[in-house]
Formats: structure tokens, C-alpha cells, sequence
């Protein structure tokens, strides 16, 4: 349970960070989009991958369900850590695509 509550954590605090700082990343990334609005991913996520989620862990299992989410939430945090490392020149592209691919963790621990 203790994995399961801190896995949420860390998806949530993946959902809302930009939120609180949406101005000053507006700034660093050279955009004019609203980074606030990222959440919208998870949130979208969520209504089209619940139902497909729920099915994988009904087939397969609470703790495979819960592996699947962890895993796609670490590729896509890396996705978003690559863009800021490796890939300068595309930066904010990895970090729409890494929150993309966190956003799909999302439904597993809902």
C-alpha cells in the first residue's frame, strides 16, 4: 500500500509541475504556450486509458497494473531529463512528449 500511495505521489507531483511556475518556464523554454496546461495531458489521459487500464489490471493483476504505471512513469520522466541534458536543441519538445508519456501512468494508479 506504502508503494502504491508513494507511486501516486510521484505521478501527481509529475502532473502539477509546471503549474505553480508556468511563468518563469514560459521564460526558459522560449514559448508562448502555457505550461500550466500540461496537467491537461494527464487529464485526458486519464478519460481515454482508464477503461483500457482497468482492463489490463482485471486481467492481469493489480501488481502488473501497478509495474506497468511505475515503468511508464520512469520513461517518461527520462524523456523530460533527456531533453534537459543530452537533446538541448529540443528540450521543450521532450517535455511535452515525456509528460505525454507520464500522463499514461496515470489511469494505473487512479
Amino acid at each position: 500500500l506504502s508503494i502504491f500511495s508513494l507511486l501516486s505521489l510521484f505521478n501527481n507531483v509529475v502532473c502539477f509541475t509546471f503549474a505553480p511556475i508556468s511563468s518563469a518556464s514560459k521564460l526558459y523554454y522560449g514559448t508562448d504556450v502555457n505550461l500550466g496546461h500540461l496537467v491537461a495531458f494527464f487529464f485526458l489521459a486519464y478519460i481515454i486509458f482508464s477503461f483500457p487500464s482497468s482492463r489490463f489490471v482485471e486481467k492481469y493483476g493489480l501488481r502488473s497494473g501497478i509495474l506497468v504505471g511505475a515503468w511508464l512513469q520512469v520513461l517518461g520522466n527520462s524523456i523530460r531529463c533527456l531533453g534537459h541534458r543530452v537533446i538541448s536543441d529540443a528540450e521543450f519538445p521532450c517535455v511535452l512528449a515525456g509528460q505525454l508519456v507520464a500522463s499514461l501512468a496515470q489511469p494505473f494508479f487512479v
